[in-house]
C-alpha cells in the first residue's frame, strides 16, 4: 500500500483550477488513513475539540474526532 502523501497525489485531480477533494471522500478507507493521519500528531496533547472550516472541513474534522476518539462530553 503506498504512503499516504503518494496516495493522496495520486488520487487529487484539479478540474477548472480546483481540486476535487469531495473525490477523496469517496474511498472509505482512504478517508480512514487521511483522518489518522491528521489526528496522530495530538492523541497525546489533550485535544477535546476538532474544528472544520470550509465547505467540506466539517466532514473531514468529524473524520478525525472519530480517528482521535474525541467523544462527546
Amino acid at each position: 500500500m503506498p504512503d499516504l502523501r503518494a496516495d493522496l497525489a495520486e488520487r487529487l485531480q484539479y478540474f477548472e483550477g480546483h481540486s476535487d477533494t469531495l473525490g477523496l471522500f469517496a474511498d472509505g478507507g482512504f478517508l480512514r488513513r487521511a483522518a489518522a493521519a491528521v489526528a496522530d500528531p495530538f492523541r497525546d496533547a489533550g485535544v477535546d475539540k476538532v474544528t472544520g472550516i470550509e465547505a467540506r472541513g466539517f466532514v473531514l474534522a468529524a473524520c478525525v474526532a472519530l480517528a482521535a476518539e474525541l467523544r462527546p462530553a
